[in-house]
């Protein structure tokens, strides 16, 4: 199944079946997409490392990551059901470690992390089991700056140790975790064994179909689960996309002579947010630009950061030099003034045009303060 078809089955799916989505249900729009046969199928088994990432593999799995994102969350609202959650995308620690495979934009979009791991598999000591599950999260919260959700955790994989030290690793595990105020969910694998072997380790029960008897390990799962950690509302600061230098010369159109500007556009006080003037778009439906060419570097996260106000909306468009799209996403204002963001990858390119464009008859926005600054990049350089 390509992309293309995994999206147009899903879009199916979503439409067809309406009524089992309920608000707070969780929908991955394709779990451990790394898995997918197309990609093995295009780019032959070593598809995510050789050639070395980034590579065209890499890009086109990050792209289909995004696009089935943005889908999902376009298609819950089509039904009316936009409170179903769609962030939890899991992915093994592989990716979730290498942030030039995993694309930073890919990250943006999603909005967490969440792994299908088991960093603690092949150990029987349950001090150093604990010691590498909290690590790799740790590790992933400082690469990424995003929350972290344990999709699969389950102990052990590959070791064979007895129900005592099962119970010693999952209870010193979710101890662990708890203390972490950047993980917020954790979902255990396996409770039932299947006919796999290694669910028959990881597994909190044991017998047969209709007689499942709970092992010593399941009762610290059933305490972890009726009393999980709470933390207030803002214990859990999550750095803003605001990395590096700004690379927008004049980001508060205040002189102009940085921005092409069609003569639709108006730089005036009475739309600044802060200084002499901003960026008045007259939401004429013309297509008129303000656009500005931006030195980067390439193979690189970045995002755009705009504050917008104003009944109308403008498009922002991040493009290569031959006006080919790398990015979009449309600005709506409001009553008070708003930040907009839109992460791109600069993907081969040194040099993107940012445009601004009147693309809709829906009334004046006015906009300030347009800056481009690097994503966050490992441990937050």
């Amino acid at each position: 199944m390509t992309p293309a078809e995994y999206q147009e089955a899903m879009r199916a799916f979503i439409r067809g079946n309406a009524g089992l989505f309920e608000d707070g249900n969780i929908f991955d729009p394709g779990p451990e997409p790394e898995n997918g046969v197309h990609w093995e199928a295009t780019w032959g088994p070593r598809w995510s490392w050789d050639p070395p990432y980034p590579n065209d593999a890499t890009r086109a799995f990050n792209v289909f990551v995004r696009e089935s994102q943005l889908l999902a969350r376009a298609l819950l609202r089509e039904i009316g059901q936009p409170e179903v959650i769609t962030a939890v995308r899991s992915v093994n620690s592989w990716w979730a470690t290498r942030p030039t495979a995993l694309e930073h934009e890919t990250v943006a979009v999603i909005g967490a992390l969440t792994l299908d791991s088991y960093p603690d598999g092949e150990t029987s000591d349950p001090v150093e089991a604990v010691r590498l599950r909290v690590a790799e999260a740790e590790q992933v919260w400082q690469l990424w700056g995003r929350p972290v959700i344990l999709g699969e955790l389950g102990y052990p994989l590959k070791a064979t140790v007895p129900d005592a030290v099962q119970r010693a690793v999952i209870a010193g595990t979710l101890e662990g975790l708890a203390r972490l105020p950047f993980v917020l969910g954790v979902n255990y694998w396996v409770g039932a064994p299947s006919t796999d072997p290694r669910d028959f380790r990881t597994a909190v029960f044991e017998g047969r179909r209709g007689a499942w008897q709970p092992k010593p390990a399941a009762l610290a799962l059933a305490r972890f689960y009726a009393s999980p950690p709470r933390r207030p509302d803002g214990a859990l600061a999550l750095p803003p996309w605001r990395y590096g230098v700004n690379q927008v010369t004049d980001s508060g159109f205040e002189r102009g002579e940085s921005w092409r500007i069609d003569s639709a556009y108006q730089r005036e006080l009475a739309a600044a947010a802060a200084g002499r003037s901003g960026l008045r778009v007259p939401g004429q439906g013309t297509w008129a630009n303000a656009s500005q060419e931006v030195a980067l570097l390439p193979d690189r996260c970045y995002a755009v950061t705009v504050r917008a106000r104003g009944p109308g909306s403008a498009r922002l468009d991040v493009l290569d030099l031959d006006w080919k799209p790398l990015a979009s996403t449309i600005l709506r204002g409001g009553a008070d003034w708003r930040t907009r963001t839109l992460p791109f990858s600069s993907r081969a390119q040194r040099n993107v045009i940012i445009a601004i464009r009147d693309s809709e008859q829906q009334g004046v926005l006015d906009l300030d303060d347009l800056e481009v600054r690097g994503c966050p990049g490992p441990a937050f350089e």
